[in-house]
């Protein structure tokens, strides 16, 4: 199931439990969600935008933006279970961490593109 499905409490349930995910990739990713979701508002109640067109392109914008954190945030938890096994089964270590720092990459990325339309 998405964590982006999950309620608040069940999520920070599984959090601060002995499971191993979700953890601080998809803390993050989450956090990033969250946001966007605030730079959302600021957008909607702000009175700077010269045209609707233009305020409509930046809220588009960051509404992919939370969808994609939510879903950096599932990436990473089944990346970092995957190398979980990894480990268990003896496997291809060096592999399975390359795939685990996908989605933090991700997410880093994503809040740099997101920030850039602070500076516009």
């Amino acid at each position: 199931m998405s964590l982006a499905n999950e309620s608040i409490h069940n999520y920070l349930e599984s959090l601060s439990s002995r499971k191993s995910t979700p953890g601080g990739g998809a803390a993050a990713a989450l956090t990033g969600a969250q946001a966007a979701g605030l730079m959302s508002m600021v957008v909607e109640l702000s009175k700077d935008f010269p045209d609707d067109a233009e305020k409509m392109v930046l809220l588009n914008t960051i509404k992919a933006a939370v969808q994609q954190f939510t879903q950096i945030a599932d990436e990473d938890a089944a990346a970092f279970s995957a190398l979980m096994q990894t480990y268990r089964n003896k496997g291809d270590v060096q592999a399975g961490l390359k795939a685990a720092a996908a989605a933090p990459l991700a997410c880093l990325t994503k809040a740099t593109q997101l920030t850039h339309h602070l500076h516009s």
